[in-house]
């Protein structure tokens, strides 16, 4: 699903977007907040294909990245000067076969824009099987050079897209009220505490849905 967060990574580094642009995991849903080929577009895409194993609404050919006889990485073999794709790894049989067949698709020096979940609840979407953190990106993507300086993390909860530095020591959320906290937010979950949650619930949430955003380009 495409969010805020998703959104505001690609207006950020929209000087990295160049034509031709292949869009993984292409398909728009009705409650996706954010349409990626829309918004692509919006920023001077015009050579935009998109990508998905099912049909729908953005999708232009099917294509399964983790297929390792994959024909559609025959027939565009380094033809994309952009790759996007926004948490689609997480749902792949295979991320290593996934990530070998994006480079091969990417051209020398083209941009790769990634975004996955370091942490969150499992999904229905419809197997939820990895979780990567940025050191597992570039294990994966060993031919991509990552710029260190363009990584984020978001809050896939979140609703703004605001992006926030990337650490390596993910936010918690204790009994305090944490800086990324608003006075509100923390008030209404000391009530949720006190006086709803019950058993190990009481602990509250330790540690908010995190993600990951990078950029980096094909040595």
């Amino acid at each position: 699903m495409a969010t805020r967060a998703h959104e505001t990574f690609l207006r950020a580094n929209a000087g990295a977007i160049v034509d031709p642009v292949l869009l993984v995991g292409a398909r728009h849903y009705e409650y996706d907040p954010v349409d990626v080929n829309a918004l692509l577009r919006e920023l001077g895409a015009k050579q935009v294909l998109g990508t998905d194993i099912e049909l729908g609404k953005g999708v232009d050919e099917l294509f399964d990245i983790a297929d390792d006889d994959s024909e559609f990485v025959e027939r565009h073999r380094e033809a994309f000067a952009t790759v996007i794709c926004l948490e689609v790894l997480t749902y792949v049989a295979n991320p290593f076969i996934a990530a070998r067949n994006l480079t091969r698709l990417l051209r020398p020096g083209g941009a790769i824009f990634l975004a996955e979940c370091i942490v969150r609840k499992t999904s229905q979407m419809p197997l939820d099987r990895w979780r990567f953190t940025y050191d597992g990106l570039k294990t994966l993507f060993s031919e991509i050079d990552f710029d260190d300086a363009a990584v984020r993390m978001s809050y896939t909860r979140e609703k703004t897209g605001q992006m926030i530095p990337f650490s390596k020591h993910l936010p918690e959320v204790l009994h305090s009220r944490h800086s990324d906290e608003s006075r509100l937010g923390h008030f209404v979950r000391r009530i949720h505490r006190r006086f709803l949650a019950q058993g190990v619930f009481s602990r509250s949430r330790l540690m908010p849905e995190v993600g990951v955003h990078a950029i980096g380009r094909k040595k």
